[in-house]
């Protein structure tokens, strides 16, 4: 069906009302979803009204109105349909959440279990690229996305893992446990929306890039913190995954302050915190795997540095300092290019 000019624009007017009324659902200020979402659905309702009326007699403005009522009622049901999915936590992370939180609440308290979940997850994480390590010199198209010069033996992960579990029972368990016990978190029963998660998140995966930024351009300043704090750390040249970590006692109570911090600075839902230390950690695993894949994260989105970004870290010691975006380098010049090493890969 062919609208008329006017019948177009009037067609427009309802598609700028009903994005208008998507920026008012979001910014609704009740604690409540489902009431948010009646009071759209009410505001909708009023600017199908005159749509709907019976003055839509004439030929073309009959045909004009049929139309415009359609996509109306097509609109309103799938805005519904998505925003109780992404602004309503009932919709997708309440179960989830119900999970965790359901007789688990007595163990998310313990001072103990974040930093056995630090541990663990980061060995799962690291885990696919050990056995990409193990398999990747007899698998030609694996090895070719190899970044570094050596590939790491099975021996070196071993050691590298007992080095890890040694300093975080010594050191980091016992002092982060110290800490935890007298932080008091707020378990609320409801889940946040996807979109809060998701804001909560990426605030603090920004807030710990620059806390890590600024705190890691002054250990390589000055060369007291860097040969006491940070030198274990650069001992590896060549990284891999489980690389990430095996760092000093006081570097890794460093990295755990850090990402509280930016918890605390966003003041984040139990959930989004969670997310972050696990989105926290797995690009610390990336970043350090020494694989360039196409489809790694810094190839879909060029604000993050990768694993060649923080290679040439391990290189040139002198520049990349942020861990995972790249703005920082760029704005205080400390951006590396990325070396070819002499298999001619990037």
């Amino acid at each position: 069906m062919r609208l008329t000019n006017r019948e177009t624009l009037s067609f427009k007017l309802v598609k700028l009302r009903l994005w208008e009324e998507s920026i008012s659902f979001h910014r609704c200020g009740s604690r409540s979803n489902s009431h948010c979402l009646s009071q759209s659905c009410v505001r909708m309702k009023v600017i199908f009204k005159p749509f709907a009326s019976k003055d839509c007699t004439s030929g073309g403005h009959q045909r004009c109105c049929s139309f415009i009522r359609g996509y109306v009622e097509t609109t309103v049901t799938r805005m519904t349909v998505l925003f109780s999915l992404i602004f309503g936590g009932d919709a997708l992370l309440q179960w989830i959440w119900d999970f965790i939180y359901a007789e688990r609440h007595v163990l998310l308290r313990s001072p103990h279990i974040s930093v056995c979940a630090a541990f663990s997850t980061h060995l799962i994480f690291s885990v696919p690229f050990m056995l990409l390590d193990v398999f990747s010199p007899h698998v030609g198209w694996l090895h070719k996305y190899r970044i570094c010069r050596e590939v790491v033996g099975f021996h070196q992960w071993f050691r590298c893992a007992t080095r890890i579990l040694w300093k975080y029972m010594v050191g980091v368990l016992p002092l982060t446990a110290l800490f935890l016990s007298v932080r008091r978190t707020h378990f609320p029963e409801r889940a946040p929306s996807c979109f809060h998660a998701f804001r909560e998140c990426v605030s603090c995966m920004l807030i710990f890039d620059t806390l890590f930024f600024f705190c890691h351009y002054t250990i390589h300043k000055i060369p007291w913190l860097y040969h006491n704090v940070h030198h274990i750390h650069h001992l590896n040249r060549d990284t891999f995954a489980l690389a990430a970590q095996d760092a000093s006692i006081s570097e890794l109570l460093s990295l755990q302050t850090l990402a509280f911090i930016s918890a605390m600075l966003v003041g984040c839902h139990p959930f989004s915190e969670i997310l972050f230390h696990l989105v926290n950690t797995w690009m610390a695993v990336e970043d350090h795997c020494g694989y360039d894949f196409p489809w790694s994260l810094h190839r879909l989105l060029p604000c993050f540095g990768g694993a060649p970004h923080h290679l040439a870290h391990h290189q040139q010691f002198k520049g990349n300092f942020a861990p995972y975006f790249r703005h920082w380098d760029y704005i205080f010049g400390t951006s590396l290019p990325i070396l070819v090493n002499e298999r001619g890969h990037r």
